[in-house]
């Protein structure tokens, strides 16, 4: 379920590059894959997205978010484009197991080349 709905928002954005080999836009790779992570991030995130871009700012404003949700959301927000600082210790000590697995395996899609035959 996840990587469907991760591929489909990066192909309706338009974050795939078919001339570079179907690489994968790397800031909104990392984002997306949080915010699509699961239903109730899917359902409080994604409508804040479009191809103008993601509005963090909003979503922070009037989404209410969970504190291990805030987490994600910030470091959704910082991949994207540095826009919010999330520390390394808050994710240690707030995210349950799933969560944290999906913040760390944000951050290497944000440091490595991705290509679409690779999610």
């Amino acid at each position: 379920m996840h990587k469907g709905t991760l591929l489909f928002w990066l192909k309706k954005l338009n974050r795939v590059y078919e001339k570079y080999g179907n690489e994968v836009d790397l800031e909104y790779l990392p984002a997306l894959y949080i915010m699509s992570s699961d239903k109730e991030l899917r359902d409080k995130c994604l409508r804040f997205v479009d191809d103008e871009g993601i509005d963090f700012p909003l979503m922070k404003k009037t989404a209410d978010f969970s504190s291990g949700y805030k987490v994600l959301v910030n470091l959704a927000f910082h991949l994207y484009n540095s826009g919010c600082d999330v520390t390394p210790m808050a994710m240690i000590r707030t995210l349950d197991p799933e969560n944290f697995e999906v913040a760390v395996q944000s951050i290497c899609f944000r440091r490595y080349s991705v290509r679409l035959a690779d999610l």
